[in-house]
């Protein structure tokens, strides 16, 4: 059962991504960011109105519990995908079986993706976008 936060999805346009960045590591002090490529393909699967042609840059920075990964926004999509938390996740084993809570509640549940090794389901709950993560042991 998750007791806990494990992640939040921050988008953040693109032209503020490293000033974010900076403040993260810099000033909060949550450590050394580990920078990735998004390709699109993966945003599109993840994100509702991503092009999977368009590619962009990510981040993870801090550390399990309380994780925080941000997404830049490109100037192409400005106005396409909002900047703000796209997603505040929940590692747990069993994804399927929060899905199948979640959907029995009456939400609105994504369907169970396997993504880079990795289980989740997303849920959309009082207008949030949630999401139940399983990580490879």
């Amino acid at each position: 059962m998750p007791k806990r936060l494990f992640n939040v999805l921050i988008m953040i346009d693109e032209e503020r991504f490293d000033e974010t960045v900076r403040f993260l590591a810099e000033v909060v002090g949550m450590g050394e960011p580990q920078w990735s490529d998004a390709p699109g393909t993966m945003s599109a699967r993840m994100t509702p109105g991503w092009p999977a042609d368009v590619d962009t840059r990510r981040v993870v920075i801090g550390a399990a519990p309380g994780v925080i990964e941000l997404k830049a926004i490109p100037s192409v999509l400005r106005g396409t995908i909002a900047s703000g938390v796209a997603s505040i996740g929940f590692a747990t084993a069993d994804v399927e079986r929060y899905a199948q809570r979640s959907a029995s509640a009456g939400l609105d549940v994504g369907e169970v993706l396997e993504l880079g090794g990795m289980t989740l389901a997303s849920v959309m709950a009082g207008g949030q976008n949630f999401a139940f993560v399983c990580f490879p042991d």
